[in-house]
């Protein structure tokens, strides 16, 4: 639902921010490893919500 998107959302946008960072520090995390992790959170948020 729209709800738990929206309480996601500020979950996500840390996430991603904090993995960039950390790729930018360390040089390690690729964009597509964060794309990855990002299509994974969603889908996992996604099921837990319909279950």
């Amino acid at each position: 639902g729209e709800l738990s998107l929206l309480t996601a959302l500020p979950y996500l946008a840390g996430g991603l921010v904090g993995g960039w960072i950390g790729g930018k520090l360390y040089g390690r995390v690729s964009v597509k490893w964060l794309k990855w992790l990002f299509a994974g959170f969603l889908f996992y948020a996604g099921v837990k919500y319909l279950l």
